[in-house]
């Protein structure tokens, strides 16, 4: 059975859906952030915050880097931050990581499901999101609307940040292939922005083989962030000895995974950042000019939307995943 509560996290309201298997907190004045997924089955919190971090009404626009860094976003129309590049909207600036991520968002409950909606400020959208529990999945149904004339590229990007451990596999289809790069803090070791190397063993540019799907421990120093190619089944997990969170999705509306695998980049003197991002997306690149010159852009036709949904499950053994995996959309 579903229950809804409300309480308080650092003054701002934060909502809780909950059933036997699975809690899921989030803050609805700070993007809908999903601050907390935690499997009661198995005793286990999957979202990472970072160090010493407290939440708070963020400003429109507000960089993500001057803001918590932790849990679970959205980021629309766009993650760059840079112009739109196409009439009526070209020159109109996208914001670090989008729009919606620093705004309050309107709440709903319905039923058993909770509907959480925003509209854009730079440009003329709705973006809606309904939250149900399913057992020990969350299931989250998209609608994103556009009232305009005109047709809306964009990308649509969720963001959030696993807790790992050492020693935690990234899964992915066998069918992956090539992924690229898209940025690293140590350039002059795992090569630059564009390169394609293949998944999961890459060779350096030091000649050491590195394995990308392998999480190492926080003093590691590495980050690196990777788009796969056009994918052909959507999922994608991320597995330890005794446990596994994973996402389904349908690939013909999610084509991309970015995977966002941080492994002690610095934050500040003495902190350093650990998680990892499983990242379904609808665009190659952060960037959306650079997503419509690669042709791998999504589109909200004129007058209309575009729908989606994303499932997150929780387990912890092999055969739950296998069969969660097996279950498309």
């Amino acid at each position: 059975m579903l229950t809804l509560r409300e309480s308080d996290r650092d003054g701002l309201r934060q909502i809780t859906l909950r059933n036997d298997e699975l809690s899921v907190s989030l803050l609805p004045e700070l993007g809908a952030k999903i601050i907390s997924v935690f499997d009661r089955v198995h005793s286990r919190e999957w979202m990472s915050i970072a160090p010493g971090a407290t939440f708070r009404r963020a400003q429109f626009a507000e960089p993500y880097s001057a803001l918590d860094n932790s849990g679970w976003d959205e980021c629309f129309p766009a993650v760059g931050a840079g112009y739109h590049p196409t009439p009526p909207w070209a020159g109109t600036p996208i914001a670090d990581h989008g729009e919606v991520f620093t705004l309050p968002w309107s709440v709903e409950p319905q039923g058993d499901s909770l509907k959480l909606s925003v509209s854009g400020v730079h440009f003329p959208y709705t973006f809606e999101k309904t939250l149900s529990l399913h057992g020990a999945i969350l299931r989250t149904e998209y609608r994103v609307s556009n009232p305009t004339p005109f047709d809306f590229p964009c990308i649509w990007s969720t963001h959030p940040l696993f807790q790992p451990t050492p020693g935690m596999r990234i899964r992915l289809p066998e069918v992956t292939g090539n992924v690229t790069f898209a940025g690293t803090n140590q350039p002059d070791r795992f090569d630059t922005y564009g390169s394609s190397h293949t998944w999961p063993n890459m060779q350096t540019l030091e000649g050491e083989l590195w394995d990308l799907s392998a999480v190492h421990s926080p003093n590691a120093g590495v980050a690196i962030k990777l788009f796969t190619r056009r994918l052909v089944e959507g999922w994608c997990a991320l597995v330890d000895y005794d446990g596994w969170v994973a996402f389904r999705f349908d690939p013909k509306i999610i084509p991309f995974l970015g995977v966002w695998i941080n492994q002690g980049l610095p934050r500040g003197e003495s902190d350093r950042y650990y998680h990892v991002a499983l990242e379904p997306t609808t665009g190659r690149s952060d960037w959306l000019d650079a997503a419509m010159r690669a042709d791998t852009v999504s589109v909200i036709p004129a007058h209309d939307e575009l729908r989606w949904t994303l499932d997150l499950g929780v387990g912890g053994d092999n055969e739950a995943l296998d069969q969660f995996v097996a279950q498309q959309i």
